[in-house]
């Protein structure tokens, strides 16, 4: 029973949540990134989607952090300053 209480509830939270994996797809493109660090920060947001996190925070903070995260797992260094 309680199994089928959690599964019904995280269909229904699954529904009301934006996924942040289309972001993350946009900002690498827009940083340029390497297929490698979007790949890494997609493999980031399936894991942290098993989580709260998705419930703590936006989705676009969940997918900078993804990123950021993959960056610097791969020795990646990120712009510190917007373009002009």
């Amino acid at each position: 029973v309680e199994r089928h209480i959690l599964r019904e509830m995280g269909f229904a939270i699954g529904q009301l949540l934006e996924p942040p994996h289309k972001l993350v797809l946009q900002y690498a493109a827009v940083l340029e990134c390497p297929k490698e660090i979007t790949q890494k920060a997609w493999g980031f947001l399936n894991d942290a989607m098993r989580t709260t996190v998705c419930c703590q925070f936006e989705p676009n903070i969940i997918a900078v952090a993804g990123i950021s995260l993959a960056a610097r797992t791969l020795n990646f260094p990120l712009p510190q300053e917007p373009d002009p």
